[in-house]
């Protein structure tokens, strides 16, 4: 069980996880370089008055363009004598080129069609998110993509080959733009930090992002795990009591106050004192733990968020996938400890319920072998043998991007059984075990046409392998 204990306040948008994946390989990598690849990707510089901009400024609405005004006047006023008093040596830099520049991902995320134009990233906090996607299992500790990591990428390119060039559309930052991405965001989020469930419970029930969201959905978590509870659970329980210790804290009143109450001088004994009330623990943790988990939610369309709020007060509410993945996702509230069993045989059915599948009915075995290979063909390595795992992670992707549902489960018990039959020659297969079910596989590309015979015989009948 895993829990996102060290968060940034600058990791709200999920897009960004988007470009390092895009950035990243399998290969193994160096922090430096994965970060150069990142900069060069978001932080492009789109001139003004040129036909690139133009493009841009088509894709942003009103709302928008008030903002890029927003952020130009910031820029003014930082490129005057307040950057230079603290720092004496930036005139010393050397000029910018002549003509106005906006960074590329901050035109993204200003589009029309994202959900939130909350964290434009600045770059020189860059490696906050490089960060993050190792936090979120995306990225191993050697920068190379995990699995799941390469899953997405592929996912990502699938449907838009030219992603990396960096046009205005299809825009890497909108995590929305496919189903799939958005149900691998939301396995991410409740493997990798089982809080998740929790925090919408309790924001379901106050219906407000208040002070003690964050310290009542830790503390009902910690008792839900401390239920039944075993002897080798001892240093979660630990670990969890330390970061509810952490988050209990109470939030000053500055947060959610009105515009005037927020407003602070520059210098003087009420300055200090400001700055001090702005460092309390208490703050920290709303700015850093809370805010970045509610905009993950609202990327992936678990919460929404209203577009009239101005970007300190981060008004949210509830929306109608917040009911649905409170419910479906009942059984984690009820003990946390079962999520590895709950990833593998029910979160594909609870995700058809949150994201609005309607209709989607189990898969067949000749379905799932269907699936199974079109996921090979995404994900497969091209020498040597890909884990079975994952490729049946993307077959129950795609798989619920058509109204079909599929288990990890479920598939692993349709390729053995598959190989049982005339496409056996077809699933080459290396390792394994009985204790655990996982395999390494390389799928032949003859497979394909005789899994589509069958299903065009109607040879899968469902008692030849429909499952819940």
């Amino acid at each position: 069980m895993r829990l996102l204990a060290e968060l940034d306040e600058r990791q709200v948008r999920l897009g960004y996880v988007n470009c390092v994946v895009l950035a990243a390989g399998r290969h193994l990598d160096t922090r430096t370089a994965l970060r150069r690849r990142f900069d060069d990707f978001v932080f492009a510089r789109v001139y003004d008055g040129t036909a690139q901009a133009a493009e841009f400024l088509a894709e942003i609405d009103e709302e928008g363009r008030l903002a890029l005004e927003k952020q130009d006047r910031q820029r003014l006023r930082d490129r005057g004598g307040s950057k230079a008093k603290v720092n004496p040596a930036a005139i010393l830099r050397r000029e910018q080129p002549r003509g106005r520049f906006r960074y590329r991902s901050h035109l993204w995320i200003l589009q029309r069609c994202m959900p939130s134009h909350l964290g434009p990233l600045a770059p020189d906090r860059s490696e906050v998110f490089l960060e993050h996607a190792k936090h979120l299992g995306l990225l191993a500790e050697t920068y190379a993509l995990t699995e799941t990591g390469h899953v997405l990428r592929q996912l990502l390119l699938q449907r838009a080959p030219k992603l990396l060039d960096g046009r205005p559309t299809p825009n890497p930052l909108y995590v929305g733009r496919r189903l799939a991405m958005r149900a691998l965001y939301a396995w991410a989020l409740l493997e990798n930090d089982i809080l998740t469930p929790f925090l919408l419970s309790e924001f379901l029930a106050r219906r407000q992002n208040d002070p003690e969201l964050l310290a009542a959905a830790t503390q009902k978590l910690l008792d839900a795990f401390g239920r039944g509870a075993r002897v080798d659970s001892a240093v979660e329980l630990k670990r969890l009591r330390v970061y509810r210790d952490r988050v209990a804290k109470s939030i000053p009143t500055r947060v959610g106050s009105d515009r005037r109450a927020r407003r602070t001088k520059t210098s003087g004994i009420s300055a200090f004192i400001n700055r001090a009330s702005a460092a309390q623990p208490g703050f920290k943790i709303h700015r850093h733990h809370v805010r970045p988990r509610l905009e993950h939610y609202v990327d992936v369309g678990l919460l929404a968020r209203r577009r009239d709020a101005s970007a300190a007060d981060t008004v949210y509410e509830p929306s109608p996938e917040t009911a649905r993945a409170v419910a479906a996702w009942a059984p984690l509230l009820e003990d946390p400890k079962t999520i590895r069993r709950f990833l593998d045989t029910e979160f594909f059915r609870s995700s058809a319920e949150v994201l609005g599948v309607t209709s989607a009915r189990p898969c067949t075995r000749w379905e799932s072998l269907m699936y199974f290979a079109k996921a090979f063909e995404l994900t497969g390595r091209e020498i040597g043998f890909t884990p079975g795992r994952t490729v049946s992670f993307a077959a129950c992707l795609l798989a619920l991007e058509d109204g079909r549902l599929a288990e990890i489960n479920c598939m692993f018990d349709a390729v053995r059984e598959g190989a049982r039959t005339n496409l056996g020659e077809h699933l080459i297969f290396s390792g394994g075990s009985r204790f655990d079910r996982e395999f390494l596989i390389r799928v032949k590309p003859e497979a394909m046409p005789i899994i589509q015979q069958r299903l065009n015989e109607g040879a899968a009948a469902p008692e030849d392998g429909q499952r819940e």
